[in-house]
């Protein structure tokens, strides 16, 4: 079974620059050498990139398992 743990290896977060935001990062869907952002206005912190990186993960490995 599939678990979202397992989707972690197809994401990324990077920090980016954000004068207003100084913690400010991207999260990316990243398959071999294709990556998307997910968060194109960026997330505040760190904090709230990994929250957004684990609902991802999540959808990921629910549309692993409905394909099944």
């Amino acid at each position: 079974m599939t678990d979202a743990a397992a989707m972690q290896k197809y994401t990324l977060i990077q920090p980016v620059v954000d004068e207003d935001f100084p913690d400010a990062h991207n999260v990316f869907l990243q398959v071999t050498n294709q990556r998307f952002c997910v968060t194109p206005y960026g997330c505040e912190s760190e904090e709230q990139a990994e929250w957004f990186q684990g609902q991802l993960c999540i959808a990921l490995a629910k549309i692993v398992k409905d394909s099944k």
